[in-house]
């Protein structure tokens, strides 16, 4: 899967006692890259373009059956992210949330499983999907992992999609945190890191007044059309 579009460069890294902040900067024409902290890498995407492809660079670097567990509030973007993912993994045709039928399983370089447990009236009706199945196998990408994480494998990627609020913001910008556990998933986001662009220091960015949040709405879109 080629990517012509602009990605992210990580500019600086500044740590307090509870987060490692990446301040970035969009380069036209150049790969992602990061610093991880640890094994948890952070990034902005200015658009759907960039959100997906980012997600399939991820997908392009899977090798081993992984486990990606997407959260974010409805509409973050999580169902674009794991199209992004599909792609990069050679899955060919559009992906779709699974919010009906809970799974859609597909078949590019490897075979991905593809669920969606917002519906799960237990957490633990995960285990009657076969998931722990599916692991041995195949890739497998959980929306609202967040719901079932004391079902998710030790060993995963976990990625976190958020909106960003900045009045200077462009309206899709997505903060997306990914943290990843184990060896083989913390390889995954090294490889951003590796792709050959090396970022240059930046200034951090000035503090912006806190403001309330706006309301959730009652249903959403992700970035590119599909609600997750």
């Amino acid at each position: 899967m080629e990517h012509d579009l602009p990605l992210l460069v990580i500019l600086q890294m500044r740590h307090d006692a509870t987060l490692a902040q990446v301040v970035i900067e969009t380069v036209a024409g150049r790969p992602a890259a990061a610093r991880p902290a640890g094994n948890r890498s952070e990034f902005l995407t200015n658009s759907p373009d960039e959100t997906l492809a980012l997600a399939g660079r991820i997908g392009e670097a899977i090798r081993f059956p992984a486990v990606i567990g997407l959260s974010g509030q409805l509409g973050a973007g999580k169902t674009l992210f794991a199209r992004g993912l599909a792609g990069g993994l050679g899955v060919k045709g559009h992906v779709t949330s699974p919010s009906f039928t809970l799974v859609h399983t597909y078949r590019g370089r490897m075979t991905v499983h593809h669920l969606d447990v917002y519906r799960l009236d237990n957490p633990a009706e995960i285990e009657d999907l076969g998931f722990h199945e599916m692991l041995d196998e195949a890739v497998v990408i959980v929306e609202w992992a967040d719901r079932v994480e004391r079902f998710m494998p030790s060993e995963r990627l976990d990625v976190v999609i958020e909106r960003v609020g900045r009045e200077e913001a462009p309206a899709n910008t997505r903060h997306i945190t990914m943290t990843a556990r184990g060896e083989a998933h913390c390889g995954l986001v090294r490889g951003l890191s590796t792709a050959g662009t090396t970022g240059r220091k930046a200034a951090p960015a000035a503090p912006q007044p806190s403001k309330s949040p706006a309301p959730e709405p009652a249903s959403g879109t992700t970035e590119g059309g599909d609600a997750g």
